[in-house]
């Protein structure tokens, strides 16, 4: 009787509950986690996408003013109108392209090293640098910038200071760091460096 169907309904209600349970549980819930994990992966490369379009509006900004001095050097050598400029405005010239030159290549170097790094391609260390050796690295690239300028750069640090990190990551940041405040100084200044 009926204690046999209400037995044969429960078994149907039972396998009906365990069916919908292991479905849910195989189905949705893996989905779930992939639509979540693919939800967090967009949001990372977006966040990626928009620091490198900030990086590289960046380095064409930085670039422009380079290749537009460049750009005019040839021009006037191209018409040969550098016979007719005064020895002092062809100092001044020379010393613009120099500075232009060492720009654009510190730019690129900039940018080469941080690709590299990005793509894991320059192995990174994690070692002790001499702080006035690192500051003085950075300054020997910085030199004709310094000459063309008058700006002069005190370095007071104790031979003892060290840091920890990649040689060539601090060594670019150093000389970012110093060539901004080379490029920010009025002429004749000196920049001092405490470490």
């Amino acid at each position: 009787g009926i204690s046999n169907m209400v037995g044969h309904y429960a078994k149907i209600v039972s396998f009906y509950l365990l069916y919908r349970a292991i479905i849910r549980k195989s189905m949705t819930e893996p989905f779930a986690s992939i639509f979540a994990t693919l939800t967090r992966k967009t949001r990372d490369l977006a966040e990626m996408d928009d620091i490198h379009r900030e990086v590289f509006s960046i380095i064409s900004h930085d670039l422009r003013a380079p290749f537009a001095a460049l750009d005019s050097l040839e021009r006037i050598l191209k018409n040969e109108s550098w016979r007719d400029i005064p020895e002092e405005d062809f100092s001044d010239a020379y010393a613009s392209l120099r500075r232009s030159t060492h720009q654009a290549r510190t730019i690129t170097e900039n940018l080469l090293h941080w690709a590299a790094t990005e793509r894991q391609m320059a192995p990174s260390s994690n070692v002790p640098i001499s702080a006035p050796d690192l500051v003085g690295g950075a300054l020997n690239a910085l030199e004709t910038i310094m000459d063309t300028k008058g700006v002069s750069v005190d370095i007071r640090c104790d031979g003892e200071v060290a840091v920890m990190g990649d040689p060539d990551t601090l060594e670019i940041a150093v000389r970012n760091v110093l060539s901004n405040a080379i490029k920010y100084s009025p002429a004749g200044a000196t920049v001092t460096v405490e470490c």
